[in-house]
């Protein structure tokens, strides 16, 4: 309750280079955002690595290439998953190379920072300014126009990293706007039956509250375990998260002083289902539910779709009742199954 007081206290006193961020993001969203868009996401260094650059015709064009995270040592280095910095990404996987390609063949890269493995970047800066630094090495390299903030775990409720994150990110928006360009922001975090969890709303109140130009949150419907109530269906299961995550976000918008239409909000509701086998092995998404997910995302105007992962849109030698990181848990689910049906978005 004392939090709840706090957040409301602390939503009426937003600064005014805030308020103005935050009227720009009403008008923005008023007017329509440029479209719905499903962008699977790529584990980038998995090997062998995924021939993202190369998609397939009837396939999806953009994707969400993850992690990128604090270095190993704790420091404040942006690297793909610990494992190489940016320049080490370049020679030793060829990213560099290969999101060119991408963009030649009509495809454009979101860049995930932080997943449920390593550290968040907001983590380990010390600063809202080296913070900025850091995602700005990464913005600037592959010419990014979207980024994903993937914020999971214990890290949800880390104050003083999340109150670093949101400066960071207004700091980068308003020199975009500068340019003349934008930066769109996503914040992927995990969900249940009631929606996110207190830590997670937090999270996206203290972004809101930072000034940001929150483009969306995308819910991670994966994973529900005990949650899921006996009887019910994947599909079913992230039908109730998506709306639970919906109301969420009309009450945050409100109570940070930015009235959207519950349309508006939907249009800033992302929603990435993991396919096939879960790590929960009594869970299975199957193409079905990607099916029925694709319908009711169009139905109520959702903002994106993703899923986890383009690397496991595969068929496995035989059906697994455990996760794989490179195939969908069945023998009989093909090549791109699910990458097809969610394209149609």
């Amino acid at each position: 309750m004392v939090r709840v007081l706090l957040v409301l206290i602390l939503a009426a006193a937003v600064a005014v280079g805030a308020v103005t961020l935050a009227r720009r993001a009403v008008e923005s969203s008023a007017a329509g955002l440029e479209g719905a868009w499903f962008a699977p996401y790529v584990d980038a260094t998995l090997v062998p690595t995924y021939p993202f650059e190369t998609p397939a015709a009837d396939g999806p064009k953009d994707v969400v290439l993850g992690f990128v995270v604090a270095d190993r040592d704790g420091g404040c280095e942006p690297t793909w998953g610990t494992f190489v910095d940016l320049e080490g990404a370049a020679t030793s996987f060829d990213l560099d190379r290969r999101i060119a390609r991408l963009r030649s063949a009509g495809g454009e890269p979101i860049v995930s920072f932080g997943g449920l493995i390593n550290d968040e970047l907001a983590l380990r800066c010390q600063t809202p300014e080296d913070l900025a630094g850091a995602y700005r090495q990464v913005i600037d390299r592959y010419e990014l126009t979207t980024i994903d903030i993937d914020v999971e775990g214990e890290a949800q409720s880390d104050v003083a990293a999340n109150e670093r994150r949101a400066a960071a990110l207004r700091i980068l928006q308003e020199e975009a706007v500068e340019r003349g360009d934008e930066l769109a922001v996503w914040l992927t975090v995990p969900v249940g039956i009631d929606g996110m969890t207190r830590a997670g709303l937090n999270m996206v109140l203290t972004t809101l509250e930072g000034g940001v130009d929150l483009t969306g949150v995308n819910g991670m419907v994966m994973d529900y375990g005990a949650g899921r109530p006996p009887g019910t269906s994947m599909m079913q299961a992230s039908e109730q998260a998506l709306t639970s995550l919906h109301g969420q976000l009309v009450r945050a918008y409100q109570g940070t002083g930015t009235a959207l239409s519950e349309s508006d909000v939907w249009a800033r509701v992302g929603a990435t289902p993991m396919i096939g086998q879960n790590d929960v092995s009594t869970e299975i998404f199957y193409v079905s539910d990607a099916e029925e997910t694709l319908t009711f995302a169009t139905e109520v105007g959702m903002g994106m779709l993703g899923m986890w992962s383009v690397n496991r849109d595969h068929p496995c030698a035989t059906d697994t009742p455990w996760a794989s990181s490179d195939c969908n848990g069945f023998d009989d689910v093909g090549d791109w199954t699910y990458a097809r049906v969610f394209s149609a978005f």
